[in-house]
């Protein structure tokens, strides 16, 4: 069992850490040339590892044993270099695409990238000479693309004098092939997505060709997209609307697949994919099948995205296969707008057994589709309580497939005693061997079910089993640890399943490679922290958590965060939280490790220390800067527009400023809700026509909710006489929503209520 897990441990480690840093490193006289390569060179090999106890003679595989057990050893004894560039971003993501952008188009830049990325020498030098470019050209950007990411070789193309910001006018232009290659390859991080890609991108747009233009965008839209970057996608798109395309079947196909690969639920990218999709129409582009499929089963789909593309098939005279209507099924299954799903289970079925008698244009297999979704079905959820069993024979995937049923809703009856009662009988009867997402589903599983010690005791289980950890053990994991109070130790569970930087930290992690946490995963720790009244390691986090994890605010977290600030001013009201907000701020850290002092400082190292007021001097001011920023960076027209109603001649601040990392955040209904229940508990009505103003600009309409809520807190503050300025923004808002999203007065009273309990007046 030793063995097998010093081996395990081996083969995950050398998949990041290869045999030319480690032995470079060590041996610092080597050079890569002299290095070997998989079966080529065995000789070197045993110079390299010339110090392990384990020698063989001829080790002529490279997966066996023996030699998997000498690599683990050397890299256990050899000083490792702090993992700054492995990330999930591989170069295989872009490969794709640029396949894809070859096979189009043919141009010899994309048969440059293709033959390079894939080492087929004969197709790279066709493509040098159909470009007119020399192979010593070619070579002399060899020390460019040796660098591990685009920020380092974007550094040394910055040095040699090559453009690299929209502002720099006077400098040499980087070779077509060589800046798409960067944009292709070396991209890894969120940082270098939302900085360095973006301004290399938009100083050469211009200067580039427009046979190029397309795919340099929908390179720079997957980037962005797979780190959840939001914000920026909206010029790229502008911009690849405005352009001239060809062919634009596949160009436009392609940028709904680099689109598609962004994994949080998100109704800004619904928009967008419309967009995209709308713009197609009416140029008489057709989506290609897998491109139907791709956003189908997207995580972040929307029932309005899924009704438009089964119009757009209708009307395009496609058949769907078995895999459409399984999607179908299950979108709108999810979304509740179907009375009974088995219905389209069976007419799966019969599409199945009866689709050679129809001919290919007939459209009668969205019949059903039509008759059983009415415009407004009642949401209506079948739960099930038949009891979980298990099947005589099942392998390990079967066996893992049906203990993760227990994470779904239908599945809380069960109790936590069950759960492992289930999960011990697999273990023990079955030798079913305890994967990362069985682990996942147990800890989730407990938790939802308040077993905190138990799951607590199980996540320490994990942490020693060796197991290669992810984002989703890494979430379930702080969301334990927080609600246990213990923040203390969900911080430095964080940091020791994800610190990138040579911190000196107890390094038995280094086993594995640092997890990428995802945005999802730091939402629901900053849910936790809101949910044990800790706001002040919520801002601290805030400010720190793209530099130190690469996790940039999306509309979800910026909401939160004006929820702490919400949770700080009730906290923040006496004579400590006053004299916190007086007194000199701690000096700025400059250093990884200076953050991470202060995290320690904040949450205390063995034992968690209780609440500090005075984190963030004038908290709803940084928020009012950050709100108004990320207003105006999606329509600056509304920096100028005057608001539907104002307060007397009372001066409203509209400063506006990104804050930390505030690159990401498309404003959101849930935002504009938040944001005006601060403004209205902190005193600033005189604000809230303004918000409701650029709503109305950015075209989020408001709930009877957020609109009764605005109103009760403007009527505090200026009145209810007919001529005040409640009976204008009335009528403003009457004009814009009608009367049939208006609030009631029994709405209003309510909301009256709740601001009383807020204000605590009662």
């Amino acid at each position: 069992m030793r063995n097998s897990l010093l081996v395990r441990r081996a083969w995950q480690q050398t998949r990041s850490l290869s045999t030319q840093r480690i032995a470079e490193e060590r041996f610092p006289s080597l050079s890569g040339a002299a290095l070997p390569s998989r079966k080529r060179d065995i000789s070197s090999l045993r110079t390299v590892f010339k110090d392990c106890e384990y020698r063989f003679a001829n080790p002529t595989r490279y997966i066996s044993f023996r030699w998997q057990q000498a690599r683990c050893i050397a890299t256990k004894a050899l000083p490792l270099r702090p993992i700054v560039d492995a990330t999930s971003s591989r170069p295989v993501v872009g490969h794709y695409y640029v396949r894809q952008l070859f096979n189009a188009t043919h141009y010899p830049v994309w048969r440059i990238l293709f033959a390079a990325s894939t080492h087929k020498r004969l197709g790279l030098h066709v493509g040098l000479y159909k470009q007119n470019l020399s192979f010593e050209e070619y070579s002399s950007f060899r020390h460019v693309m040796a660098k591990s990411d685009i920020e380092q070789a974007v550094s040394v193309l910055r040095d040699e004098g090559y453009t690299t910001r929209e502002q720099d006018d006077q400098g040499k232009r980087v070779p077509e092939w060589l800046l798409l290659s960067l944009v292709a390859f070396k991209v890894r991080t969120p940082h270098h997505a939302a900085s360095v890609l973006l301004e290399l991108a938009w100083s050469h747009i211009g200067s580039l060709s427009h046979k190029y233009k397309p795919g340099l965008l929908i390179l720079v839209t997957l980037h962005l997209a797979r780190f959840n970057l939001c914000q920026p996608i909206q010029r790229v798109i502008d911009q690849f609307l405005l352009i001239r395309i060809t062919p634009p079947s596949a160009h436009f196909n392609l940028l709904l697949h680099a689109l598609s690969t962004n994994r949080v639920r998100s109704p800004e990218h619904a928009r967008m994919v419309l967009r995209v999709l709308q713009a197609m129409e009416s140029r008489h582009i057709k989506l290609w099948r897998t491109t139907y499929f791709v956003l189908l089963n997207d995580r972040w789909i929307t029932l309005e995205l899924t009704k438009y593309l089964r119009e757009r098939m209708l009307r395009e005279g496609r058949i769907p296969d078995t895999d459409h209507l399984e999607a179908y099924i299950r979108i709108f299954s999810k979304h509740g707008a179907i009375e009974d799903p088995a219905r389209y289970r069976a007419e799966v079925k019969k599409f199945i057994l009866s689709s050679h008698n129809h001919p290919h244009g007939d459209f009668s297999a969205f019949e059903f589709l039509r008759g059983m979704t009415p415009k407004s079905a009642p949401q209506l959820r079948a739960v099930s309580h038949k009891p979980l069993g298990f099947r005589p024979q099942m392998t390990d995937r079967q066996w893992n497939a049906t203990f993760a049923s227990l994470a779904r809703p239908e599945r809380r009856h069960i109790p936590a005693k069950g759960i492992l009662s289930l999960y011990h009988k697999g273990k023990g009867e079955r030798r079913v061997r305890p994967s990362i997402p069985t682990y996942t589903v147990l800890l989730r599983t407990l938790f939802q079910r308040g077993d905190l010690q138990r799951a607590k005791r199980y996540l320490s289980r994990l942490v020693h089993s060796g197991l290669m950890q992810d984002t989703k053990v890494l979430s379930v994991g702080l969301q334990v640890l927080t609600h246990l109070g213990q923040p203390n130790k969900a911080f430095a569970f964080l940091e020791q399943s994800s610190s990138r930087v040579d911190v000196p930290l107890p390094a038995s992690y280094r086993v594995q490679r640092p997890i990428d946490v995802s945005v999802v995963a730091m939402n629901d720790f900053i849910l936790s922290l809101y949910h044990i009244k800790r706001p002040d390691v919520v801002f601290l986090l805030w400010d720190h958590m793209a530099g130190m994890y690469g996790v940039y605010p999306d509309g979800r977290t910026f909401s939160l965060l004006l929820q702490c600030i919400r949770l700080s001013l009730r906290m923040d009201d006496n004579i400590r939280g006053a004299l916190a907000q007086l007194r000199w701020g701690p000096r700025e850290p400059q250093t990884r490790e200076d953050v991470v002092r202060s995290f320690v400082d904040l949450l205390g190292d063995q034992k968690p220390k209780a609440y500090r007021p005075g984190v963030w001097k004038r908290p709803v001011d940084k928020a009012g800067r950050m709100f108004r920023w990320a207003v105006f960076n999606m329509n600056p027209s509304l920096a100028s527009a005057d608001p539907p109603a104002r307060l007397g001649k009372r001066k409203v601040g509209l400063e506006a400023g990104p804050g930390m990392g505030l690159v990401n955040v498309s404003v959101t209904s849930q935002n504009c809700y938040d944001y005006l229940l601060l403004l209205g508990l902190s005193g600033k009505e005189e604000e809230i026509p303004y918000v409701l103003g650029w709503m109305k600009g950015l075209g989020i309409k408001p709930t009877r909710d957020t609109v009764a809520m605005a109103l009760v807190f403007w009527a505090e503050a200026c009145g209810l006489e007919p001529e005040s300025p409640w009976k204008k923004l009335v009528k403003w808002l009457r004009e814009w929503l009608g009367d049939e999203f208006m609030p009631d007065t029994r709405k209003l009273v309510k909301w009256r209520e709740i601001v009383v309990r807020m204000k605590g007046l009662e």
